[in-house]
């Protein structure tokens, strides 16, 4: 298994990106901020987003199997399609959210595209 770390300096400069049909499998975002990033049809397979700041990005169709969330920052995204499968580091009120934006936790098949909430606080 290979981890890619990514800088302190690369971390703080992620707001904003978008990423379209990446793999970005085991990548080291914890404490990155990704605030209003937008993922489209990206693998994030175990990516760590320890402490990272997510809020108001959006995770469309991606796969998010095995990510480490401890102490992520939710609110206002968007998670249509994307797969939760294993993820570890979600309170109860965080997968109920990770749902209703439109994300799954199924370990079988793949993640359905969900239609969009308006819910927008974890």
């Amino acid at each position: 298994m290979t981890v890619h770390i990514l800088t302190g300096l690369e971390k703080r400069e992620l707001a904003g990106q978008v990423f379209r049909d990446q793999q970005f499998d085991e990548v080291d975002f914890s404490g990155a901020n990704l605030s209003g990033a937008r993922f489209e049809s990206v693998s994030l397979q175990s990516c760590d987003f320890r402490h990272a700041d997510l809020r108001g990005a959006a995770f469309i169709n991606c796969d998010l199997r095995g990510a480490c969330l401890f102490e992520a920052a939710l609110g206002d995204n968007d998670f249509v399609g994307s797969w939760f499968a294993g993820v570890a580091g979600l309170t109860v009120e965080q997968i109920r959210y990770v749902f209703r934006k439109g994300g799954t936790f199924s370990t079988i098949g793949k993640p359905p595209t969900a239609p969009r909430s308006r819910q927008d606080t974890p």
